[in-house]
């Protein structure tokens, strides 16, 4: 089994930090040891004005093992979907289904890495900003 890192967002009223604006001192992450993955969650904030941020999803971020990397998308997606399910539950905020951002292997010791970019027609791929 080879091991990969897959990044994914997801639009949701659920935001780590307290403040309602992107404040470096004040960012929070979650993140979950699973047995079989590994998560962390980030908010993710869109510039309105130079030097400004306001939040604007949840990025999220998930290391695991699968044979390839359609499996890995496939099982982040699952994985993701389900942790922010749970936050949904919990903080009685809506979530959207998450989205793959991007997928690349992370095996320790290859030469030759696979990476896959996800773009979404019309729309592009979301920032993590």
């Amino acid at each position: 089994m080879a091991e990969f890192v897959v990044q994914l967002y997801s639009r949701s009223l659920i935001r780590l930090s307290k403040k309602s604006y992107d404040d470096p001192a004040t960012r929070r992450s979650v993140f979950l040891s699973l047995p079989y993955a590994q998560l962390a969650m980030f908010d993710r904030f869109e510039r309105v004005a130079d030097g400004v941020g306001i939040p604007a999803g949840l990025v999220v971020q998930i290391q695991l093992a699968a044979t390839d990397i359609n499996g890995a998308i496939d099982l982040a997606v699952g994985v993701a979907g389900h942790a922010l399910s749970m936050m949904s539950c919990v903080t009685m905020c809506s979530v959207d289904f998450p989205l793959p951002i991007w997928a690349y292997e992370s095996t320790p010791g290859i030469e030759n890495r696979e990476y896959r970019y996800c773009y979404y027609e019309g729309t592009g791929s979301p920032s993590p900003y």
